[in-house]
């Protein structure tokens, strides 16, 4: 959204916004997502496996 396309008094009016958004391209600084690989014992991981919720 532009500064131009923008309507102050609707966005202070409370007016939903969200439209005028292109969410594609939205980020959230601070959030970085990094790839790492971790080495866990078996039994770390079984006990792991119980307790997470199923995916049914």
């Amino acid at each position: 959204m532009t500064a131009k396309r923008m309507n102050a008094a609707e966005f202070d009016a409370g007016e939903d916004m969200g439209d005028d958004v292109d969410w594609s391209k939205a980020t959230r600084p601070g959030q970085a997502k990094q790839r790492v690989n971790i080495d866990f014992p078996l039994p770390m991981l079984q006990q792991l496996d119980q307790e997470a919720p199923s995916e049914e």
